[in-house]
């Protein structure tokens, strides 16, 4: 049985989970550190249809304009 990372051992989904709508879609994106070393942290980007997981990305994704922010990272929405 494998034990999912919890909240407070700095691992998982790393803050909150920005939510936006584009378009027809609701968009989800949040960082997630790897429980796994060597704990890469990366930016998850998801709607209903579509995944996305960038290793390199903007220090202020949080506040970016959505369109903008997709445009950054090579998302056509």
């Amino acid at each position: 049985m494998s034990i999912p990372p919890r909240p407070d051992d700095g691992f998982g989904v790393i803050g909150d989970i920005r939510t936006f709508w584009l378009g027809s879609a609701e968009w989800r994106v949040f960082e997630y550190r790897s429980p796994v070393p060597p704990h890469l942290k990366t930016l998850i980007v998801l709607n209903p249809t579509d995944h996305h997981s960038i290793a390199r990305y903007p220090d202020q994704w949080r506040t970016m304009e959505p369109s903008f922010l997709l445009a950054q990272l090579a998302i056509t929405p």
